[in-house]
């Protein structure tokens, strides 16, 4: 069993052993339906569950307790990430109605300004860099190095009103972006994934369908998911 099933394998039993009910979901379920494995580019082991009846804090406390790491992101987002062994794991929380149910991401807008204000509210409320990527080219780099060292040092020296400017000015370049599906299709079975017994929805080439369209049997290892999904709800 390679590392991603083992992620997954252990995710799933600490879920269960906790009595919280969850599915595969986005990229994991792709992979899982149809190429019957985690599909190797794919940076994520996504799992879904109600956001009605899961607590944030318990499914953070779980995975925490068992050695994951939180990545934390100082947006308000449907999603809890951790990650170990050099894997992320996202615990995807979907919202229902009586006619859809929906999940919300975060996207930061493009531009070098926006990143780089995001990048340093970041800084400032999160403590894991590990997520912070450089940006191509020297120049825009060293800006990039620049104000992460002005802004880790405004952690401790920048009085309450400025940070808040900076995370009120960040929050206004984040585009607010998920998936939404016809709430009949949340309707869940059983399978069995090498020795895992997971769920998934019912109907899952109908689910894939609505999300990666109608040719989702050939793979798109370039796939952005707020770019090119076919379901896309925006805030």
């Amino acid at each position: 069993m390679n590392r991603d099933d083992k992620i997954l394998k252990d995710a799933s039993k600490l879920l269960k052993d906790n009595g919280v009910n969850f599915w595969i979901c986005h990229g994991t379920l792709l992979g899982i339906v149809r190429e019957n494995r985690i599909l190797p580019w794919d940076g994520d082991i996504d799992l879904g569950v109600w956001d009605h009846e899961t607590n944030k804090e318990q499914v953070t406390n779980i995975f925490e307790s068992e050695g994951y790491l939180q990545e934390l992101f100082f947006a308000d987002v449907d999603s809890l990430h951790f990650y170990r062994e050099g894997k992320n794991l996202d615990i995807n929380f979907f919202k229902r109605s009586e006619s859809i149910a929906s999940w919300q991401g975060a996207v930061v807008m493009n531009g070098f300004l926006n990143k780089l204000i995001i990048h340093s509210a970041h800084i400032i409320y999160i403590k894991d860099f590990r997520t912070i990527k450089l940006p191509v080219g020297y120049i825009k780099a060293f800006f990039y190095l620049f104000f992460s060292g002005f802004f880790l040092l405004g952690r401790i020296i920048f009085p309450t009103s400025l940070k808040r400017k900076v995370h009120q000015s960040a929050v206004k370049r984040i585009s607010y972006i998920g998936y939404s599906y016809p709430i009949e299709l949340m309707v869940f079975k059983e399978i069995e994934y090498k020795g895992i017994v997971l769920q998934a929805p019912i109907d899952s080439e109908k689910y894939l369908e609505l999300t990666y369209g109608s040719e989702w049997k050939i793979p798109k290892k370039d796939y952005i998911w707020y770019e090119d999904a076919c379901n896309l709800k925006r805030d």
